[in-house]
């Protein structure tokens, strides 16, 4: 599985665009903690600082970041119905922590693969530059999921 482009998918689901920085953050924590759960703990001294390496950025900025996209969610998810889904009893009423939603987020994909990877494998090329493109391939399956 995927657990990069699963995540990504699963944000857009919930009405967050890959515009926001934490989007990438919290997709590319989702992969390094199935890679090892070891990422889990201590999420401050080692997620966040492998994150940040990987972005060329700094901790402080990983955890703000994806902060910004979890209160997104909380305060104006389109999918309020995958919202309760995804966490379950959890309450809705009250924003979880960064490293609540990380566990949440990969338990739930952890058990539910092929929910959310179905377009993760495919490569769309931009008709201008010929390359492999992430917004083309967003905004096609935005368009197609549209049509359903």
């Amino acid at each position: 599985m995927n657990y990069k482009s699963s995540t990504q998918n699963i944000l857009r689901k919930l009405g967050i665009q890959k515009l926001y920085k934490g989007c990438e953050y919290i997709a590319s924590s989702i992969a390094f903690i199935s890679e090892n759960e070891k990422y889990f703990s201590p999420v401050t001294k080692v997620l966040y600082v492998e994150i940040a390496k990987q972005h060329n950025t700094s901790n402080i900025c990983v955890e703000k970041n994806m902060r910004s996209v979890i209160q997104a969610i909380w305060n104006q998810s389109e999918n309020k119905e995958l919202l309760a889904r995804i966490f379950g009893e959890y309450n809705l009423d009250k924003r979880p922590s960064n490293m609540e939603f990380l566990v949440l987020l990969y338990n739930y994909l952890k058990f539910h693969e092929d929910e959310f990877s179905s377009d993760a494998d495919y490569t769309f090329i931009c008709p201008l530059s010929g390359t492999s493109c992430e917004f083309c391939k967003e905004f096609i399956i935005e368009k197609l999921s549209g049509l359903k």
